[in-house]
Parts: C-alpha cells; sequence; structure tokens
C-alpha cells in the first residue's frame, strides 16, 4: 500500500509541470513575436496631426499639419510637408532616438534626451502612441516637451510643451 501511494504521488506531481512546459508551446502562445503583434500596422499611413502647443502652461496656439508614417518589419519613418506640399522624411538620428515597445495592434515610443547648445542645457521628452482603430485606420498621439534649463524661466519658450493627435488613413 505505501508503495502505491509513493507511486501515485510521484505521478500527480511530475503531472503539473508537464502541463506548464506543454501549455508553453500551445498555438496561442506563439503570437508573442514583435512581427505577428503589429503586423496590421506595416504600409504606409497619411493624414493630419493637430497640434496644442503651450508656453508653461498656457496655450500659445493650435494648428495642424499633415503626417506620414511608414511601418516595416525592421523600420519606421516619420514624414511631414513642407509649405510646397512635398514629404520631407525625419531624419534617421532622430527616429533612432526613439524606443519603441509593441503590443497588439499598438506601437508606442518614447525618448528622453539633454544637451547644450547657445542658450545652454535643455532636456526634452518625446512620447508618440499608434494603435489600430479599423483596418484602414491608425490613431496617433504625441507628446513633446522641451525645458531650456539654462535660461531664466521669465523669458518666453523656455519651457514648452506640443501634443498633437491624428487619425491616419492607409493608403
Amino acid at each position: 500500500m505505501k508503495f502505491f501511494i509513493t507511486t501515485l504521488l510521484v505521478c500527480f506531481l511530475s503531472l503539473p509541470s508537464w502541463a506548464k512546459v506543454s501549455k508553453a508551446t500551445t498555438p496561442e502562445n506563439t503570437e508573442s513575436t514583435s512581427d505577428n503583434l503589429i503586423s496590421v500596422l506595416y504600409g504606409r499611413w497619411e493624414g493630419k496631426l493637430d497640434y496644442r502647443y503651450y508656453e508653461s502652461t498656457e496655450l500659445k496656439k493650435t494648428y495642424s499639419n499633415e503626417f506620414r508614417i511608414e511601418v516595416a518589419p525592421t523600420s519606421i519613418n516619420f514624414y511631414d510637408k513642407n509649405d510646397k506640399g512635398e514629404w520631407i522624411k525625419a531624419s534617421q538620428k532622430f527616429v533612432r532616438s526613439f524606443k519603441f515597445l509593441m503590443e497588439k495592434n499598438t506601437i508606442s515610443g518614447y525618448f528622453l534626451d539633454s544637451g547644450t547648445d547657445e542658450d545652454g542645457l535643455w532636456v526634452e521628452s518625446q512620447n508618440m502612441y499608434i494603435t489600430l482603430q479599423d483596418e484602414n485606420t491608425i490613431l496617433i498621439y504625441t507628446m513633446r516637451a522641451v525645458n531650456n534649463t539654462g535660461i531664466k524661466d521669465s523669458k518666453p519658450g523656455t519651457k514648452w510643451m506640443q501634443m498633437s493627435v491624428g487619425e491616419l488613413k492607409k493608403q
């Protein structure tokens, strides 16, 4: 009887370990690669971003600008339209500043940077959130904040923030 109980116990103790290992190989968990998570976002998306520009906490202006984003398995590129209506690609240095995270149908990017220029030390942060609305539309939300720490706060434009929202259509 003691042998029977010991054998039964060993068999049942190994069962949860087997179940845990086998669950990790089920098809529903194979979708965790970034390619599968965002493949519906691949392609060219164009639309308009509506911006709000603040100095300190005061809204200074609102405006709109045409925007394009291209998402591929190994890259992401941003474009703005200039005054002549031509698409201008954002520099790769700017794009590479972002750290991108991916979840199902969503890309989130951010960076925090600092440096010095003729005005002294500055600190800049940017966030971007891109998510699928439907098969032909993505929503995009951005925020950029800059603090020129080397300039007195009383000088306009030393601390500012720009936010945007937009709906882009698949091309």
